[in-house]
């Protein structure tokens, strides 16, 4: 899997342009360094897109929004318990009674994966401006996105596989893929795919207003933030604090 992408990147510095549709796209490092010189040596994934703009390529993604990786009832139970510190420390401190290990692992993951969302986000709108896409449905009828795209100008890469670490590493989930050139049937299909998926989607201030509207409507954060920038910096707070409970 790893490698088809490698390849599939390594293809694109020599294409006109870039589509990557998929529900989830996330800040992951490959298991060694990418390079493809003079444009770019690095493992993180934020730097290979940078290097496409850089060189010229059209890279043009689109993902969810941040507010659909919110999980809603666990940010309210979080605000809640951050409201008595004494209940806070009981709960999450080395005396903890009331939280499993497990249970706990996910409450630092999803903080952590929010973070690492917003992250990515924030970096994709740097390098991309307005060709940072999202999808924000329009009615109550719409289907949320789930195609996994991957297309430049000679070829297009299609299955299971999100753009993340889990779907795309070596060491992540069990995913098909399909890869096949610009000079099939195929090809001309993924490309009006992403470029009708493209027609209905939103820009970053609507991600932002949306995901500010969630956090402060239903009241998860203990105070309200302004900004994505804000929220990632509420929940680092928050990261770095049940974690200190936990050491």
């Amino acid at each position: 899997m790893e490698s088809l992408i490698r390849r599939f990147l390594h293809e694109t510095f020599d294409s006109k342009y870039l589509y990557i549709i998929s529900p989830w796209i996330t800040l992951f490092e490959f298991e060694r360094s990418f390079i493809h010189l003079p444009f770019v040596e690095t493992r993180r994934i934020d730097d290979v897109f940078r290097a496409f703009v850089f060189a010229g390529i059209d890279v043009r993604i689109l993902m969810r929004c941040v507010d659909d990786a919110i999980d809603i009832e666990l940010l309210r139970l979080l605000r809640l318990l951050r409201k008595n510190r004494g209940i806070f420390q009981e709960v999450f401190g080395a005396s903890r009674q009331y939280i499993a290990s497990e249970t706990l692992k996910y409450i630092v993951s999803h903080i952590d994966s929010l973070i690492k969302t917003i992250k990515i986000v924030n970096a994709l709108r740097d390098t991309l401006g307005e060709n940072l896409r999202f999808d924000i449905p329009a009615s109550e009828w719409y289907q949320r996105l789930h195609t996994k795209l991957y297309l430049n100008d000679r070829s297009a890469i299609i299955g299971s596989a999100n753009f993340t670490r889990s779907g795309i590493l070596t060491d992540g989930n069990w995913e098909c893929l399909l890869h096949f050139t610009k000079d099939t049937k195929l090809y001309e299909d993924a490309l009006k795919a992403a470029r009708s998926h493209f027609d209905v989607s939103k820009g970053f201030d609507e991600c932002e207003r949306a995901t500010l509207f969630l956090v402060n409507r239903l009241e998860l954060l203990d105070k309200p933030v302004t900004g994505l920038e804000e929220l990632e910096g509420y929940l680092t707070e928050l990261y770095q604090e049940i974690s200190s409970t936990i050491a």
